[in-house]
């Protein structure tokens, strides 16, 4: 028979009664059952604090904390509009309590909630994000997880957290951490494992109010990622706990937040390095070109491109982007050729050179001369050596070796 559980949100409701600085007396168990963690043992790992509320978090890009929509939603934290809830925002980085002092607080510049948090079933879309007035560039981050098949039913879990240290609350404020904690199937617990990632307290041991937002982690591979965000348990804290699953937030995450998916987190996405999108680091590089498939050849940068001339090779015929690799169609006088962003002729492939188009430098054969431009098919002459670039640039395609 499944338990009888009242599920009730880790909401900022309940927080703001655990949060006033005289509840925060020394307790017996941490987070409950784990440890107190130490300064820079989880440099990732933030205090979030609006008025008198407090939440975790988990620093995912240089400016970017993943944490619970229920956290910054104006709604549960009493307040008029998402800007207020920004504008009263704390992150604080690198402290063991948050009322000893110390530690560095950064403003928000943002406060993100996913739009659909609350519509659907609970613990569904409760993800947000904070993007911060200033970026933090003195510390790595930790990257979120992608594949869902990365963290199954059974996953051992390092929760950490400023929650409550006691089971039915009390003794928050102080950054813990449980390690070695097993998720179970959701479905004990009348909960989807699609969307949740769900773990019994009834051992005495998991996560309570103030822990919201904050992260799981898991190692895959070697490399921690954020698989799970606190999101809502027993009201005792004595039953269960669950998180929203990172992997099946993906898409409010790299609407928001598109670089995301070019993390190196152990798996490469071949998606990166297109349009804005960054390299990811976990695609190999090329050194020559017979670390290429086919007819490739390896470029300056080390990326396995089509041998020019070839199709969608630099050079060759193109009427729009779409035509090319690099994604970049620039056209001299009624004809279009596949380039590619340049800064000088050395960034360039062997025959080729770097020439002014507009805004950006691109690499033009040599010996071929420019002349005027058409702008679609008004046939308008742009000056000297200009180019008329078809698509915007939006970066190479990189291949995945052999």
């Amino acid at each position: 028979m499944k338990p009888t559980i009242g599920l009730t949100l880790f909401s900022a409701l309940l927080l703001l009664a655990a949060c006033q600085q005289d509840d925060f007396e020394s307790s017996a168990s941490e987070i409950i059952g784990g440890s107190v963690g130490t300064v820079g043992e989880f440099p990732t790992t933030v205090a979030l604090g609006v008025g008198g509320g407090l939440c975790t978090g988990t620093l995912i890009a240089p400016d970017l904390i993943l944490t619970a929509a229920h956290c910054i939603l104006p709604s549960l934290l009493g307040l008029g509009s998402q800007q207020e809830v920004t504008s009263q925002m704390r992150v604080t980085f690198d402290t063991l309590s948050i009322f000893s002092g110390g530690g560095i607080t950064v403003a928000a510049a943002e406060t993100i909630p996913h739009p659909s948090f609350g519509t659907n079933s609970l613990g569904d879309n409760d993800v947000g994000l904070i993007r911060l007035a200033s970026p933090m560039t003195d510390r790595a981050f930790t990257p979120i997880n992608r594949i869902t098949e990365d963290a199954p039913v059974g996953i051992s879990l390092t929760q950490v957290g400023y929650g409550a240290s006691q089971v039915g609350g009390g003794g928050a404020g102080t950054l813990r951490v449980l390690r070695g904690k097993v998720t179970s199937s959701c479905a004990t617990f009348g909960a989807s494992d699609a969307n949740l990632l769900c773990f019994s307290q009834t051992d005495g041991t998991g996560k309570c109010q103030g822990d919201s937002g904050g992260p799981s982690y898991a190692m895959i591979g070697d490399v921690q990622r954020v698989v799970g965000i606190t999101s809502f348990g027993d009201q005792t804290c004595a039953q269960f706990g669950a998180d929203t699953r990172v992997d099946a937030e993906l898409e409010f995450l790299f609407e928001q937040a598109p670089e995301l998916q070019c993390q190196a987190d152990g798996a490469c996405n071949e998606d990166c390095g297109k349009g804005s999108l960054p390299w990811d680091d976990d695609c190999e590089l090329c050194t020559k070109d017979t670390d290429c498939e086919g007819e490739s050849i390896c470029n300056p940068a080390g990326e396995c491109i089509p041998a020019p001339f070839s199709p969608g090779g630099e050079g060759s015929v193109c009427s729009d982007g779409t035509d090319c690799e690099s994604a970049l169609c620039a056209v001299s006088e009624d004809s279009g050729i596949c380039t590619s962003s340049c800064q000088s002729d050395d960034t360039c492939l062997d025959g080729f050179e770097c020439v002014e188009a507009g805004a950006q430098n691109v690499c033009w054969p040599k010996g071929e001369e420019s002349g005027g431009c058409s702008v679609g098919s008004t046939g308008k002459q742009l000056p000297g050596a200009m180019l008329f670039l078809l698509a915007l640039f939006i970066g190479f395609r990189r291949r995945r070796l052999s």
